[in-house]
């Protein structure tokens, strides 16, 4: 009986329309979008309503932190590592009937290893919780995408490392005199566990009600902060609210910024002691500091590290980006590691090898041509020349893995 009962509630959930539902609240945040641009308050406060009371919002949301989000099987302090499908039927009603009164419930602490060999503490949300910041996200990040920085990219729809890749680009060129540039590089200590809520409070957009819930998923501690992985483990809405807690550092001077990373392009008269001062008077504001060990003023020329490139203008002008040293480090050991593995046969190594060096290439896919990319690649793989040959040739079997040397693959 109880299987019959779960069949049904799993044939309604794989029936249900979800390109409609898509749609739906697509047409929403657009709506609400272009009533951000217009500064109509009033408009922006009742379509926020409309998708905090939307039915599409609602499964969508569910069916995001379910199904779809990377870390959908990690457990909160219920223990839930995922839903049945009557739970979720079950989890619709309650966000119906609670979200404007929505009650976070604790968070559950993981450890996880850094590289330097600390300790950071992962704070995971249920399941339940999970889904209604993502309803938050839905009605908040249209808004606040209205209105950020051009030159904001990280955690952002539609926006990616390769834009920054390409402005950095378009400011140091020989075109632009980039060999009389100086590049002041910004990171931002990892303590939003200490940010002004209040002040961050006041820079969010949302219904009072929405707000208030957002207020007490900040004091049973979500914080707003960017997660070193690249996909939110921890709270939905971590990266937009740290987003939103940063927006406009990019107006105190030329400059780009992804997350919490950032670099000031100055020209050769410009005071960088000056710029410094006034990115630490906006960052004490909202209770957050600079990293100085991170923070230093370099010569375009002299070149700098930023999100796994190194970036240099050679004395004739011309600009250069390569993969940087710490990204091949990583990118080297990560192979060694499978093909060190005596466990492994050699077809087993090579669809392992397969995802690593693709995502690599495609990454750095603007730094050199095709075939520079993949000689480069295998170079770096190991540090003696002979292995480099004996592992290419013990890749040359495998084809629908590798296409390198004129062997067709993917």
């Amino acid at each position: 009986m109880v299987r019959h009962v779960e069949n049904n509630y799993s044939e309604l959930w794989k029936k249900l329309a979800w390109k409609k539902l898509r749609k739906n609240l697509f047409r929403l945040q657009s709506r609400l979008y272009k009533a951000s641009r217009e500064n109509d308050r009033k408009r922006v406060n009742n379509l926020q309503k409309l998708i905090l009371r939307s039915r599409s919002a609602r499964l969508l949301a569910i069916r995001q932190v379910t199904q779809l989000n990377v870390g959908k099987k990690t457990a909160g302090v219920d223990g839930k590592k995922s839903l049945t499908f009557q739970q979720r039927w079950e989890l619709d009603d309650h966000l119906r009937r609670n979200i404007p009164e929505w009650k976070h419930q604790e968070l559950k602490e993981i450890a996880i290893a850094k590289k330097d060999g600390s300790q950071r503490i992962l704070k995971i949300p249920t399941l339940d919780d999970r889904t209604w910041q993502c309803m938050m996200k839905y009605a908040i990040e249209p808004v606040h995408e209205a209105l950020f920085n051009a030159r904001s990219y990280g955690f952002r729809p539609g926006r990616s490392t390769h834009d920054c890749q390409k402005l950095l680009f378009q400011n140091l060129n020989s075109s632009v005199n980039g060999k009389e540039k100086q590049i002041l590089e910004i990171d931002i200590e990892k303590c939003f566990d200490r940010i002004n809520h209040n002040f961050l409070m006041s820079k969010v957009i949302a219904p009072q009600n929405a707000k208030k819930g957002l207020w007490r998923c900040l004091k049973i501690g979500v914080h707003p902060d960017f997660p070193d992985s690249g996909t939110p483990q921890g709270g939905v809405c971590s990266p937009l609210l740290a987003n939103i807690a940063l927006d406009g550092i990019e107006e105190i001077h030329k400059s780009l910024r992804y997350a919490d990373d950032m670099v000031f392009i100055l020209k050769p008269h410009e005071n960088a002691q000056k710029i410094l001062e006034k990115i630490q008077e906006f960052l004490h504001k909202r209770g957050l500091n600079i990293k100085a060990s991170k923070t230093r003023l370099v010569s375009a020329t002299d070149g700098f590290d930023f999100l796994g490139w190194h970036f240099q203008v050679q004395k004739n002008g011309k600009f250069r980006c390569t993969p940087s040293a710490e990204n091949f480090k990583t990118f080297r050991a990560k192979i060694k590691t499978i093909v060190n593995n005596s466990n492994l046969g050699a077809l087993e190594k090579a669809e392992k090898l397969a995802p690593i060096v693709r995502g690599w290439r495609n990454y750095h896919r603007y730094c050199f041509t095709v075939l520079n990319t993949w000689l480069t690649t295998f170079y770096f793989i190991v540090e003696k020349p002979h292995t480099n040959i004996i592992l290419m040739i013990f890749l040359q079997p495998f084809p629908p893995f590798f296409p390198i040397f004129g062997i067709k693959g993917f």
